[in-house]
């Protein structure tokens, strides 16, 4: 078989290169979100599997292969928080936009904790509470 093997669909292509002297395993390239990843395996089989996976993925227009295990894991864990969040105050709101609102919240704090300029503003904010007065 002929290294580099190029596994294509529609217009989404991925590339096997062969083992080497230098390098034992074979390595599975591909593009996504402009980026290049670069994987290895132990065998051809595993390799071309996970690249018809991913070019057939990439081809249906999913970004998914651009995160990394750790980023996958830390969208999960924020959007079922956010879903706690939901749960609790019958509020939707999307991670995009969760995100959004901390960065431009924590761009104004100078580095001071968000939690933090909550407690001092909540504590310094009077709430008025309204009153009866009953007539003679």
């Amino acid at each position: 078989m002929k290294f580099p093997q190029v596994i294509r669909h529609r217009r989404v292509e991925a590339t096997i290169y062969g083992k080497s002297t230098h390098y034992p395993r074979y390595r599975l390239a591909y593009y996504v979100a402009g980026q290049r990843r670069l994987r290895a395996f132990e065998t051809y089989g595993d390799a071309k599997t996970e690249a018809e996976r991913i070019v057939r993925e990439l081809a249906n227009g999913s970004q998914a292969t651009a995160l990394s295990a750790s980023q996958s894991r830390d969208s999960l864990a924020a959007l079922q928080r956010l879903e706690g969040f939901r749960q609790s105050t019958g509020r939707r709101v999307s991670l995009l936009a969760a995100v959004s609102e901390f960065v431009e919240a924590a761009g104004k704090l100078d580095g001071q904790a968000l939690a933090e300029a909550v407690e001092r503003y909540l504590s310094t904010v009077a709430s008025v509470k309204r009153k009866d007065v009953k007539g003679s």
